[in-house]
């Protein structure tokens, strides 16, 4: 599944398309509350950074933000 968000991560606004991959069959390894998720937000211009990930497992979620590139 894929759709476009506007993210903003410490005052940079970013156009993004949010990538939700299919983690069905990890759901014995990685078991919890509604299975395993992941969230991944990449830039929509040519270099497709991924400014944002948020994932779900068994013991906890976690919220990675890009903080700074260097090209």
């Amino acid at each position: 599944m894929a759709s476009r968000e506007t993210v903003t991560i410490q005052r940079n606004v970013y156009d993004t398309l949010l990538v939700i991959p299919d983690m069905s069959r990890l759901e014995g390894v990685l078991s919890g509350r509604g299975g395993p998720s992941l969230k991944i937000w990449f830039t929509t211009d040519e270099r497709h950074l991924p400014v944002k990930i948020e994932t779900r497992i068994a013991v906890g979620s976690f919220v990675f933000e890009l903080v700074s590139a260097t090209f």
